[in-house]
């Protein structure tokens, strides 16, 4: 098999399969075009985390609340993480909903091609004519063991700057002894910590390491015990090279990251060893990498402190990310 594009179902959905050799892909357009599941196919290891505890249910219209339907997966965060107003903007005086615009609409498919022996490709976009922006992501598969490339368009369509934070919100299935990898020496900030707390000065520090609260340091690349009970929030703003990797080494399987450094400047972690959940059921253990526009995840703030993109009428963007999945 060189490369493949199959329509599935996913219990009562239809869902798109993107297969090469090395990696294959379940999206679901219906549930916020959402990437369900990204396996390995030569360890067989599931990259991304499922909710064990909420099964895939499509939000109704006007949803607000993320944590009821986050059953896990790869979602796209636009235009903020955290709810607020935004006003004197092309958001008007409405509430920005939790994680954003994106999670909680259908999304259309645009194209789901196919070009044997060269590349598996599916666009998909939200794209209606009363919101204030068209949002488009294309996913494409190339043949053999080749990389994944994900792709987006923002367009804003309304008479007004449309300010945003964009997030790839990707929840990854982790096991204690991976080892997440970053240049050495990126600078982290920590926004949010849940069962750890850090030593006085040290919510920013050079990756890996970090000094906490009760004296000794704590080596954050390296994942714990699923007794560890914490979480927290980190941003890395000046990853050179821009990318990242986590290591199975169980398995021997690698899963990097690479970012457009000039377009996603940042990127966001976030730690989860059984000390949160946002759905009043028991913690999880999953970690989030998420590469994004802002240091920020409340869009209001980012503004205030010149850390948002901003649209002007029709003005439109594009960046990229690109995935590789390895295994030695």
């Amino acid at each position: 098999m060189s490369v493949r594009l199959e329509h599935i179902r996913v219990g009562t959905w239809h869902a798109v399969a993107l297969t090469n050799n090395a990696l294959r892909l379940v999206v679901v357009p219906e549930l916020g075009g959402k990437i369900v599941s990204m396996v390995s196919r030569r360890s067989g290891r599931e990259w991304l985390w499922s909710n064990p505890n909420l099964t895939l249910h499509k939000p109704p219209p006007g949803a607000s609340n993320f944590g009821h339907y986050d059953t896990g997966g790869w979602d796209e965060v636009f235009p903020t993480v955290n709810p607020c107003h935004v006003p004197d903007s092309a958001w008007g005086d409405r509430m920005l909903t939790d994680h954003g615009e994106l999670w909680y609409r259908p999304w259309r498919t645009i194209a789901a091609e196919l070009v044997a022996h060269e590349a598996a490709t599916l666009t998909l976009a939200v794209d209606n004519p009363e919101l204030p922006f068209r949002f488009e992501r294309t996913l494409k598969l190339a043949a053999e063991v080749g990389v994944l490339t994900v792709s987006y368009e923002l367009t804003n369509r309304s008479d007004r700057p449309l300010p945003y934070i964009w997030a790839a919100h990707p929840l990854l299935a982790i096991e204690p002894g991976d080892t997440i990898r970053l240049p050495a020496g990126t600078h982290m900030t920590s926004t949010a910590s849940f069962g750890l707390e850090f030593a006085v000065g040290s919510t920013s520090f050079a990756w890996p390491t970090a000094r906490l609260a009760s004296g000794p340091t704590i080596d954050l690349s390296r994942v714990p015990d699923r007794a560890a009970q914490f979480a927290v929030k980190l941003f890395a703003t000046n990853m050179s090279p821009a990318r990242v990797e986590v290591v199975d080494r169980v398995q021997h399987a690698f899963l990097h990251i690479s970012l457009d450094g000039a377009e996603i400047p940042c990127c966001g972690f976030w730690l989860n060893y059984g000390g949160w959940s946002g759905a009043g059921t028991a913690p999880y253990v999953n970690v989030g990498i998420e590469p994004t526009t802002s240091p920020h995840d409340d869009l209001s703030v980012a503004l205030r402190q010149e850390h948002a993109r901003v649209l002007e009428k029709s003005e439109a963007a594009s960046w990229q990310l690109t995935i590789r999945n390895e295994t030695v």
